[in-house]
């Protein structure tokens, strides 16, 4: 029977930037987690303190693997500075069947890549959606043959979920699915049942940051979790009646990490376990 149990949570390196992989497993444990995402470098003069990269020495692979395990802690996404657009080349599909098989090696479940701007200067919506689509085509059926998928993030022009849920009709497979940016739908002002009407049965991953508008509405800035404009409460009672099993991912560079995460935490236990209706008990 699907519970709170099957909700994991997780937090990305976002949160966490400066720490190594030893740390941040020790940051999840004492914070309440059993997962870290791992943001990928985006370019040679991006480096990431945990150290993990397509280009990684086998030997620190294995002693990162080692280092979480050691602390029943995950990798819940390998995400990628990946974008696909119209006409990707075939190095950014041979790079994303890379980050796969990293992702394999750390016994992680998802890999995250983005959409390209949907800007009519690129073309009409729905042949820029077909490209998208036909460039991932390549990299999922690498991922078919693994325990992997690769997610589209709503992020961008993405956030706009119908768009999202246009690409993973068309790419149609097991290895392919949504990572929802719930507060990104939010800034795109679409209501979680919009969204999630869209989305239903398509997401593997779940990034969580609050947010509140400020300068009259022209920017935002991440807070507490349930301080600010997103119902999470709303997006993860839809999930629990849809059977979720993937990891909530906390995806805030607010600071210090150490008083940010706990909040995070406690808060989403919290609406998960008001998520799931108490059992009447019969005689």
């Amino acid at each position: 029977m699907f519970s709170p149990d099957d909700f994991k949570l997780s937090f990305s390196t976002v949160a966490a930037p400066t720490l190594t992989i030893p740390q941040l497993a020790e940051l999840a444990k004492t914070s309440g987690y059993s997962g870290v995402e791992l943001v990928m470098a985006a370019g040679e003069e991006d480096t990431k303190a945990h150290g993990i990269e397509l280009d990684a020495p086998p030997a620190r692979i294995a002693e990162a693997r080692q280092a979480l395990a050691d602390v029943a802690i995950e990798v819940s996404c390998i995400s990628t500075p990946l974008t696909f657009g119209l006409g990707a080349e075939e190095s950014i599909v041979d790079e994303l069947k890379r980050y796969v098989t990293l992702a394999e090696t750390l016994s992680c479940k998802t890999v995250r890549v983005f959409g390209s701007s949907l800007s009519p200067e690129h073309g009409e919506v729905a042949g820029l959606v077909d490209a998208i689509a036909d460039s991932l085509a390549d990299a999922v059926s690498y991922a078919e043959k693994t325990n992997t998928s690769i997610l589209l993030e709503t992020c961008g022009d993405f956030g706009t979920t119908k768009y999202a849920r246009e690409v993973v009709k068309q790419v149609y497979s097991d290895h392919f699915g949504i990572l929802w940016d719930v507060a990104n739908t939010c800034r795109s002002l679409e209501t979680i049942e919009e969204a999630y009407d869209n989305l239903s049965g398509q997401v593997k991953h779940v990034h969580v940051c609050d947010f509140q508008y400020a300068d009259g509405q022209m920017k935002t800035q991440d807070v507490e979790l349930g301080k600010g404009e997103v119902s999470y409460s709303s997006a993860i009672k839809y999930l629990a009646h849809d059977g979720y099993e993937g990891f909530l991912s906390v995806n805030t560079g607010m600071e210090p990490a150490e008083d940010v995460l706990p909040q995070y935490a406690q808060v989403l236990h919290q609406l998960v376990g008001d998520a799931f209706p108490e059992p009447v008990e019969t005689e």
